[in-house]
């Protein structure tokens, strides 16, 4: 099985929707939504191809939408790397140039 390797900047954002939805929602819809999110990314490392090409972003970028959010990453056989974890309002250019790999 692919290894899941998460970005530091994805760590961060993660922090940050959750800080987020506990403040909006409280603590249990956030565990509930971050849990989601980590069965989502769980879901892309044994089936990377689910997601979406973005040619337009980078060669060999995917994306796969989670309710509010799209989850971009690179795979290979070896490691399914997690780019981003973006909101849906976010543009997806003023946040990744940085992170392709």
């Amino acid at each position: 099985m692919r290894k899941l390797e998460i970005s530091r900047q994805s760590e961060i954002e993660l922090i940050q929707i959750r800080k987020y939805t506990s403040e909006s929602w409280g603590q249990q819809q956030s565990d509930k939504y971050l849990t989601e999110l980590q069965n989502t990314m769980f879901l892309l490392q044994e089936n990377p191809y689910l997601g979406f090409k973005r040619f337009t972003i980078s060669d060999g970028v995917y994306s796969f939408p989670h309710i509010r959010h799209m989850i971009y990453y690179k795979f290979d056989n070896e490691k399914l790397y997690i780019m981003a974890i973006l909101h849906q309002s976010m543009l997806p250019k003023n946040h990744l140039k940085e992170r392709i790999k």
